[in-house]
């Protein structure tokens, strides 16, 4: 019954109103979601609805508003605005660290059995380290993010996460660090939209309360928000 939900003056829905936003799941699940009740506290009149997907949504043939992608920043006829640098290291748990000790050294590295993600590959990580990048990837590779952080937790291996992605299980001591030698990425986050979207109003706050979130969350210790030397 349409006429159970309150009316909006059209001033209320240029304000407000639904805001479609295309993203990354694990992005959404993992970093985003626990930091949401602040963005509904300031904005009450924004309703927002998230799609995860890893496809660039074709902005002309549907109703999504923008979207959060990690990338180089370059999407062909679209405005991109960084928000969010990263970081890639080693996490297991806490048992498995245990059990195995830490690594120091590239050699202690095959002590560990390697969880393998299509989106962030071992050979790529051990090329930027100066590893032993024959070492092929074996096993299952898991095709999502939060997927491959499950099972290190569970103590299946060594996974390779993003800062982003790991940070909160990290604070509770669900995942840990067995080396300290991290690897910045040359993508970033960013806020991704048809320039013409930047013009409304819901968009713009959800960029900015985005942009500010992602300002007050830090470098994993001892990495420096500086930009990569070239």
């Amino acid at each position: 019954d349409l006429h159970s939900f309150p009316t909006r003056r059209s001033s209320d829905l240029h304000i407000g109103g639904l805001l479609n936003i295309s993203l990354l799941g694990s992005f959404l699940q993992k970093w985003l979601l626990p930091r949401l009740s602040d963005f509904y506290q300031k904005y009450p009149e924004v309703d927002l609805r998230f799609n995860a997907s890893r496809e660039l949504i074709d902005f002309m043939h549907t109703d999504f508003h923008a979207a959060v992608r990690y990338g180089n920043g370059h999407w062909e006829q679209l405005q991109a605005e960084r928000m969010l640098d990263d970081w890639v290291f080693p996490v297991t748990s806490p048992a498995l660290l245990a059990k195995l000790g830490p690594i120091n050294t590239l050699g202690d590295l095959n002590k560990y059995p390697l969880l393998h993600s299509a989106s962030e590959p071992w050979v790529d990580w051990l090329r930027r380290v100066g590893g032993d990048t024959t070492r092929v990837e074996r096993g299952p590779v898991l095709d999502d993010s939060a997927s491959v952080l499950a099972a290190a937790e569970q103590g299946h291996g060594l996974a390779l996460a993003r800062w982003s992605l790991v940070a909160g299980d990290l604070a509770s001591s669900r995942l840990v660090r067995p080396s300290v030698q991290s690897v910045r990425q040359h993508n970033s986050y960013y806020f991704v939209a048809p320039s013409h979207h930047f013009e409304l109003p819901k968009v713009l706050r959800f960029r900015d309360w985005l942009r500010d979130v992602c300002g007050e969350f830090p470098p994993p210790e001892g990495e420096r928000l500086e930009p990569e030397a070239k």
